[in-house]
């Protein structure tokens, strides 16, 4: 295994890592979104009528997301399914020796 195929495989693990953080830290923004208490807990002032930050505004519903976003994914992965299945292409191959060759012999 020369070097590059070892980079790949740690800057995977990095990415899936990271990938694995922010999932974790955005499911515990929606947690306190939820639960007063707990973005009480984090933030003190968080019942004053001035306080922003990510878990008021994704309690209030002040983010704005695209909604075409998972329209076109779905019609992307429809598309590139259609593809697939298209270039499949099974191949056979007759691996048997001509009727005149006999097995080699010893002798």
């Amino acid at each position: 295994m020369n070097i590059t195929q070892k980079q790949r495989k740690y800057s995977a693990t990095a990415r899936h890592l990271i990938a694995g953080l922010l999932l974790a830290l955005f499911l515990f923004v929606l947690a306190m979104a939820h639960y007063k208490a707990l973005h009480h807990a984090f933030h003190g002032d968080s019942e004053r009528a001035e306080h922003q930050c990510a878990v008021t505004l994704l309690a209030t519903g002040q983010i704005d997301l695209p909604t075409s976003a998972a329209i076109l994914s779905f019609v992307s992965f429809v598309f590139l399914m259609a593809l697939a299945r298209q270039t499949d292409t099974f191949l056979s191959v007759d691996y048997l020796f001509a009727p005149g060759r006999a097995p080699p012999s010893l002798a």
